[in-house]
């Protein structure tokens, strides 16, 4: 069975839950060829979010890749020492920066779902100057901006500055945060992942740069 999908063939709409969305250029792993673990991953997915979600059915062509992403997704979820809110606020803000049309869509969906407002969800490149941001979500952004980029460059004073302000349990979760944010935007970028339209008809965050 051939999953790979040319490149050209990514620019080709099709329909699905009833919006045209791009295709991945890797087809997902249907559901009747997934292992029944897999299944009931597929389950839950599907209970929580209404839909199937592309990066997971990809992911699942790959067994240890599959089990590890399951495993960093359930932690980013259920963090000991940072707030939920911190941490989709700062993964939307890292899918911004980095441009990916699926992490920002659904990012900004669970975003408002924790509490996020819609002045933090559209004021994102402009957090320096905002008054829509308290000194910690300021810190935590500046540290995913420096994690971030062609090079991490986390300078002495930003981490004396982070230190201050979050315990060493926050920080090792932040930092893990926006490391794993980092490796879905960019996964879902190369494989030519779209939105799935978790926040059609509300307030979505916007890729912050070219790529």
């Amino acid at each position: 069975m051939i999953y790979i999908i040319s490149a050209s063939a990514v620019l080709h709409r099709q329909r699905a839950t009833g919006k045209d969305r791009l295709v991945s250029r890797i087809t997902p792993l249907p559901y009747s060829d997934a292992r029944p673990e897999v299944q009931r991953v597929y389950d839950r997915v599907e209970r929580r979010y209404g839909r199937s979600l592309d990066p997971v059915m990809v992911t699942a062509h790959s067994t240890p890749i599959f089990d590890g992403y399951i495993a960093f997704e359930s932690g980013m979820q259920h963090t000991a020492h940072l707030e939920q809110r911190l941490v989709e606020l700062v993964s939307t803000k890292v899918a911004a920066m980095i441009g990916c049309a699926f992490c920002i869509d659904l990012g900004s969906f669970l975003s408002q779902e924790r509490g996020v407002t819609e002045r933090q969800i559209l004021e994102m490149a402009d957090y320096a100057t905002s008054d829509a941001y308290t000194q910690r979500e300021r810190l935590a952004f500046d540290y995913a901006i420096a994690m971030s980029g062609g090079r991490v460059e986390v300078a002495d004073d930003l981490f004396q500055r982070l230190g201050q302000e979050f315990t060493t349990g926050e920080l090792v979760e932040l930092t893990a945060v926006i490391a794993w944010e980092n490796y879905r935007s960019r996964f879902n970028m190369a494989l030519g992942m779209d939105s799935h339209g978790f926040s059609d008809g509300r307030t979505c965050a916007l890729p912050e740069r070219a790529h």
